[in-house]
């Protein structure tokens, strides 16, 4: 059985990424990167970031937020 959770916070999911917690907000931001907010606390699921890591090398750098 794995011990991993299927949900992730920013913190975590910026270090299985190997980026910084604030590209993660702007992935967020720009809607890349699906997650929703439980109180003061951005929530990713797992699956969210692998898809959204999948699309992102098919298409090439994800654009900025406005």
């Amino acid at each position: 059985m794995s011990t991993k959770s299927n949900i992730l916070t920013v913190r975590q999911a910026a270090g299985e990424l190997g980026i910084k917690q604030r590209r993660v907000h702007q992935l967020i931001q720009a809607g890349v990167l699906p997650a929703y907010r439980f109180g003061w606390v951005w929530l990713i699921h797992r699956a969210d970031l692998a898809g959204a890591m999948k699309r992102r090398r098919q298409r090439g750098p994800v654009p900025q937020p406005k």
